[in-house]
């Protein structure tokens, strides 16, 4: 028996530029519970045999350096006590404070900071790690791998909303590892009708992907990991 300790969104904790849980929710300071979830999974990771750490994406409330830099501090309590995985979220690129009309201010694009806070090489260097690779040398799309109860796991975190080129990587890597059971990590890959959406929120009528995508291709999938479906409010 083990455990994947699984994290939502914290982009609520991070809120450090917008202060939008405050205004609209009226509730305090949120820092705090960001540090007392890390330090739960410290003091009950070898009680519950916790393996892996997983971030399902919105780290940040609007991918702002200090909201990084908070989320940073955050994952450095855990760094070198138990992997974690992260995934990019719509609050976690392309934020436009003054968008066109019809327009959402996340996910404008897919520029993001993950890269200054989180680059590949934190991951790579990281003793604890089985780092994989990644696509197009960024922490946006990669994998890694893991051991437990006797079998081996695969964990590959995508995009949000990943693009077909980004499915078609996963796809090549699935196949090639095919000896693992795969874990997908994700924020946004299914819509409200379960269709699979590709596009950024801007390109409002995104096109549907043809039967043959990644979670229906892979068989080795076990599981796919993702808080959100599309469209929602945001």
């Amino acid at each position: 028996m083990f455990t994947l300790f699984v994290l939502p969104d914290t982009q609520s904790y991070c809120d450090l530029r917008l202060k939008w849980t405050r205004q609209h929710f009226r509730v305090p300071d949120q820092r705090h519970c960001f540090g007392q979830q890390m330090q739960w999974i410290l003091e009950n990771k070898d009680r519950l045999n916790g393996i892996l750490v997983l971030h399902e994406g919105d780290l940040t409330q609007s991918n702002f350096d200090i909201e990084w830099q908070l989320g940073c501090e955050m994952f450095y309590q855990i760094e070198r006590h138990i992997p974690y995985v992260l995934c990019i979220g719509n609050h976690d690129q392309g934020y436009d404070p003054h968008p066109p009309e019809g327009i959402a201010q996340y996910s404008n694009c897919r520029d993001s900071l993950i890269d200054e806070y989180f680059p590949p090489a934190r991951f790579r260097t990281n003793p604890l790690y089985d780092y994989g690779g990644n696509f197009e040398g960024s922490s946006s799309n990669y994998f890694l791998f893991f051991r437990a109860d006797g079998m081996e796991f695969m964990v590959i975190t995508l995009e949000f909303m990943p693009r077909d080129e980004v499915i078609e990587w996963a796809n090549k890597v699935i196949s090639t590892h095919s000896r693992c059971r795969c874990i997908v990590l994700t924020h946004g890959f299914l819509d409200a009708r379960g269709g699979a959406g590709s596009e950024c929120r801007p390109l409002c009528h995104r096109r549907k992907r043809r039967a043959g995508n990644l979670v229906q291709i892979s068989k080795k999938t076990q599981k796919h990991l993702s808080p959100s479906l599309w469209p929602q409010p945001w």
